[in-house]
């Protein structure tokens, strides 16, 4: 940096950042966000996980939560995997400074500010790499960095911008490593970039390999040094650069890897099965200002790329200027194919996305395709002057005719079309005018400046108007309520441990289909729901068998199942109406439409269990098994209940329905006749047809689903009465109920095979036997253990045996828990494929539990390892600069 240039540098990159902060602004105030209108800023996942997250830590800035571990993740798991995925920018250390209830605006400013600081990193590196660029450029390419589509269509998702704003220091390292020889910027960029988000940090490590080779190619080539050998060894030294840097992060990101390794596994099955997305000529499309979309949903193949109507024309100019030489327009071409290619073909973009399959949010690198489009944009922007107007002109009107063609083909909005048009007729105008009289040229810049920024406002309200529409100070009130009925059943019972759960979450909508799951850490109760990216494997395999919903990820709560509740614990359930076996709790006041109901056979944390416990149970898998009587979570409780008695126990037995599809009203209806006792009857569905409205004894119950979102066991009544289930799927599709209805109509005449195909509706119920119920319930009350300290972490308490045994806790056994009994560290075991089960003696039993976060030392030592090799390394080389 030439010392000259630096403050016109920072007041660049300054107002690039006001700029694109004032952008953000605009944008909400346009939109009617608050505080310039009624809608809140959360939005997408913001809504669903981020301020749920936010809430638990600004509870660890209080004091009153832990970042190791919790027992509000579900049944209980580490936090520093969760930590490192959402919630370590170093942008959330300004919650410290908000209430608990101002967590809305907290998340409009950090949004804010993100943007900005984008807009601000780009511009220093842009400054720097392309010395010659225009101030007036430097801003434009710096606006379209920071608010064009990526950030715009993932302001939900703030903790990914995190790697935005650090891709451009991490490419000014590498620009310094390359021509300067200096190497701290890029070592250090990358540890922070893991640390800030090790998610994003992956793509920029993985896309610095990539750009550092196309700069050190050029730069080779410009100096006459383009030898394989020379370009081998700078790209290993490069490498152990990099690699210094990921250790530098090693203190932070080995804690969340080991964190991380209890969830799904490392490579997806599949992944590298060849697909495309969508047509790679259909990219272009992406290239129209407002085309509304950046990957939501699971189907959709749109890659959206629009960064400016003026640098697309720019970025084509680049393979046309005379100024700019072959082998550069060579290797450019070549980032470009790799960096498209990377979106078009789904084996490349699952590598970008971790090895994984992107469930939502497609294309969730392409800030960095963006980045590559606006380098090459400014690149010809740099040669300003040299531009042949005629020739932009010329790419001004090819883009012309090529929206016309796709229009022809599919249609554009007419208005966003002929806006499009507009713009490049302006653009190509503009940059005519401004090469041809130099007296008009300022007027030109401006004008472009002026028509810039409106078009990048424009295209964000585009890409963002259906997207906010939560009333503002919604989340607030809700978040009042709930912390009041989350008291009143601490303040009833103080007991040191009880699971509650609730079967109306936030925003729950009519089909019960609700991914708002993570209330229990937001508000520091132990329950079982949870859904982030961060999830334990073992506890979501356990919670799934047990009934509780249709998938491993995420686990959800739809309503209660009483032996599942009973053996996780769980006491209390807040609830919208009353179940069978609860007692609603008359004294404690009703909050967001939610009452409290008690279930007396709930059990204590831990309890004696048979040897058989510790062996493997066999569960179901709905994807996997070929029809539903194969297994199914009733079956898996008498399971459960058999190993942990050692006897043989039919909590559940199946009952008999009459299945009738009435072709008139469109229905299916299972009708289960009265057997004359009061035990409770259980239903559990599998279907072909995702999403039926489900009606139970004539009152509407849910919008059934097949996927994993929807809940597994469902209660119907009791069995002295008769019960009917139906399922109504009228105006689902004519396509979808005819193939339906054949499938079922081949099953039944035998057509088709019940072992090779997958009926239309399958159902079957179930009924508790409640003598035997309580018994079990009884048996396991009187060898209890409820621990006198159950803290996030840590638990302590004393446990009588009347034999030596086995103690099984429901807390998730995980490695990194010491358990120690009477002084003595211990080994423990699963206990029905999940639980520590511990060791016990005849007699009085003091049971210590502590969790340590794996890695933390491990991490510590490599950090320290990679500043002192990093440091080792500066010295040699600075000596050797002496000698020579």
């Amino acid at each position: 940096m030439k010392s000259k240039n630096y403050t016109k540098y920072i007041l660049w990159g300054f107002a690039a950042a006001v700029l694109s902060m004032l952008a953000v602004i605009v944008c909400f105030w346009k939109l009617g966000v608050y505080p310039f209108g009624e809608y809140s800023v959360l939005t997408n996942d913001c809504y669903i996980q981020y301020i749920d997250f936010f809430r638990y830590l600004k509870e660890v800035m209080n004091g009153s939560a832990h970042i190791g571990y919790s027992f509000s993740k579900s049944l209980g798991g580490s936090l520093v995997a969760l930590f490192g995925y959402y919630l370590s920018s170093p942008f959330n250390l300004l919650l410290y400074f908000f209430d608990i209830n101002e967590l809305e605006t907290f998340i409009l400013i950090i949004t804010i500010l993100k943007v900005g600081l984008c807009g601000f990193t780009f511009s220093l590196f842009i400054s720097h790499r392309l010395e010659n660029l225009k101030p007036v450029f430097v801003v434009i390419v710096s606006l379209a960095y920071a608010f064009t589509q990526y950030n715009v269509g993932q302001l939900s998702n703030i903790s990914w911008l995190d790697g935005v704003y650090m891709l451009p220091i991490i490419l000014w390292g590498i620009w310094r490593y390359v021509s300067e020889k200096k190497k701290g910027m890029l070592y250090v960029s990358i540890g922070l970039s893991i640390v800030f988000n090790w998610y994003t940090g992956y793509m920029n490590c993985l896309f610095a390999v990539i750009y550092f080779l196309y700069e050190q190619i050029r730069w080779n080539y410009k100096y006459q040094q383009l030898m394989l050998k020379k370009i081998v060894k700078q790209f290993f030294c490069f490498c152990g650069i990099e690699l210094l840097g990921v250790m530098l992060s090693c203190a932070f990101f080995i804690p969340v890897v080991f964190g991380q390794s209890s969830g799904r596994s490392i490579l997806d099955e599949g992944i590298f099965s060849f697909a495309t997305n969508g047509s790679l000529l259909n990219i272009y499309r992406g290239f129209m200002i407002g085309t509304p979309n950046m990957g939501m949903t699971v189907s959709d193949s749109t890659i959206t790329l629009f960064c400016g109507v003026l640098l697309l024309i720019s970025a084509g100019y680049y393979f046309f200027s005379k100024s700019i030489k072959n082998f550069d327009k060579i290797c450019t071409s070549v980032l470009v194919a790799v960096m498209i290619f990377s979106e078009f073909f789904k084996p490349l973009e699952n590598i970008w996305c971790g090895f994984k399959f992107p469930a939502a949010f497609k294309f969730r690198f392409a800030y960095i395709v963006i980045f590559v489009i606006i380098f090459i944009a400014a690149q010809s922007l740099e040669q300003f002057d040299k531009i042949d107007s005629k020739i932009f002109c010329k790419i001004a009107g090819i883009n012309i005719i090529i929206f016309l063609i796709f229009d022809f083909i599919c249609p554009f909005d007419s208005i966003v079309l002929w806006i499009q048009i507009g713009l490049l007729l302006f653009y190509g105008i503009a940059v005519f005018i401004g090469l041809s009289d130099g007296k008009y040229r300022r007027i030109c810049f401006g004008l472009i400046m002026v028509v810039f920024y409106s078009e990048i406002l424009a295209n964000s309200y585009w890409v963002t108007s259906e997207v906010y529409r939560k009333p503002a100070g919604e989340y607030a009130a809700y978040a009042e309520e709930q912390e009041k009925l989350v008291a009143s059943i601490r303040t009833y019972d103080e007991t040191s441990f009880y699971r509650m759960e609730q079967n109306k979450n936030r925003d729950k909508r009519e089909y019960d289909n609700s991914f708002f799951a993570n209330e229990s850490l937001a508000y520091g109760y132990s329950g079982i729901q949870q859904y982030s990216s961060s999830y334990d494997k073992k506890t979501s395999d356990f919670i799934a068998s047990m009934g509780y919903c249709k998938g491993i990820f995420p686990t959800f709560y739809h309503e209660p199942i009483l032996t599942s509740d009973s053996l996780l614990g769980v006491r209390y359930v807040m609830s919208s109406k009353a179940y069978y076996g609860l007692e609603h709790v008359s004294n404690m006041q009703e909050h967001n439409g939610k009452s409290v109901y008690f279930n007396p056979y709930a059990l204590s944390l831990g309890f004696l269990v048979n040897e058989n416990a510790l062996e493997p149970i066999v569960s179901g898998d709905q994807f996997d098994i070929r029809t539903i009587l194969e297994d199914n979570p009733f079956e898996f409780q008498n399971k459960v209940y058999s190993a942990i008695l050692g006897e043989d126990v039919r909590l559940y037995e199946p009952v008999g329905a009459e299945y009738v599809y009435d072709e008139t009203t469109e229905k299916a209806v299972y009708t289960i006749n009265s057997v004359g006792n009061e035990n409770m009857i259980y239903g559990y569905t599998r279907s072909t047809i995702d999403g039926i409205p489900m009606d139970i004894n004539g009152e509407y119950s849910c919008y059934y689903r097949s996927a994993w979102a929807n809940m597994g066991i469902y209660q119907i009544g009791i069995a002295s009465e008769e019960n009917q289930v139906i399922f109504n799927v009228k105006g689902l599709g004519e396509e979808v109920r005819r193939k339906s209805l054949q499938a079922q109509r081949e099953i039944a005449e035998g057509i088709r095979d019940d072992e090779n195909s997958e009926p239309w509706i399958d159902s079957v119920f179930y009924m508790l036997n409640m003598d035997t119920f309580e018994r079990v319930i009884s048996k396991l009350q009187e060898q209890s253990y409820q621990p006198q300290v159950f803290e996030d972490g840590y638990v302590k308490g004393t446990y009588n045996a009347k034999t030596d045994g086995w103690l099984m806790l429901t807390i998730p056994n995980d490695e990194n828990w010491k358990v120690i009994v009477n002084g003595i560290e211990v080994q423990v075991k699963d206990g029905v494929n999940t639980f520590m089960t511990v060791p016990v003696k005849t007699g009085e039993n003091q049971i210590e539990l502590i969790y340590h976060v794996k890695g933390i030392s491990l991490g510590i030592v490599v950090s320290s390892l990679s500043i002192i090799i990093f440091v080792a390394l500066s010295v040699v080389e600075r000596r050797k600069r002496k000698i020579i």
